[in-house]
């Protein structure tokens, strides 16, 4: 679901295929403090969400703080955020994130950014159950167009995708049972 996950919601940085190092994702910049207990992420401003909305910090924080205060919703990736100690969005191109020790995958945090005005009316984040009156909205290279559980999952490219229009049009993910 990683792989589905980033071809619909940008992450603050991707992997260069080439070296496995961190290049921008939302993230256009990042840069720890001497001591290494605060990082300050630059976010980029030509990212858009899938109805239109601009993405901002304010949706890393509320994404990561979401994780930090309900259980629920840190169940895949909790242990991304088990250490922070502070998430702020000051301006709506920065974003800090205050540690209690240092981190070493700040650089690298595996956690798909969502949207904080279609994901803040999601009650019980451990009861939530995915359907399709939910609207899925993303801001990745690939815009979710069907699933069905256990059988597959349909995508169409973003052609407003940040990075330009992905080379497919369509991507059809088929669940195979052995």
């Amino acid at each position: 679901s990683t792989s589905i996950h980033r071809l619909m919601y940008d992450y603050l940085t991707n992997y260069d295929p080439k070296d496995n190092k961190a290049i921008p994702g939302l993230a256009t910049a990042w840069e720890p403090s001497a001591d290494k207990l605060t990082w300050t992420y630059t976010i980029r401003s030509d990212s858009k969400w899938s109805d239109g909305q601009q993405a901002t910090a304010e949706d890393a924080a509320w994404t990561f703080n979401k994780m930090m205060t309900d259980e629920g919703a840190a169940t895949s990736n909790g242990s991304f955020v088990g250490n922070f100690e502070k998430v702020t969005a000051p301006s709506k191109d920065k974003l800090v994130i205050k540690l209690k020790e240092p981190q070493a995958t700040m650089a690298a945090l595996d956690v798909p950014i969502v949207p904080r005005h279609v994901w803040e009316k999601v009650g019980d984040f451990s009861k939530f159950n995915n359907d399709k009156d939910f609207p899925v909205v993303g801001n990745g290279p690939f815009i979710l167009t069907d699933y069905k559980v256990d059988s597959f999952v349909k995508l169409k490219a973003n052609k407003d995708f940040w990075r330009g229009s992905p080379k497919f049009d369509e991507l059809v993910f088929r669940y195979y049972k052995d």
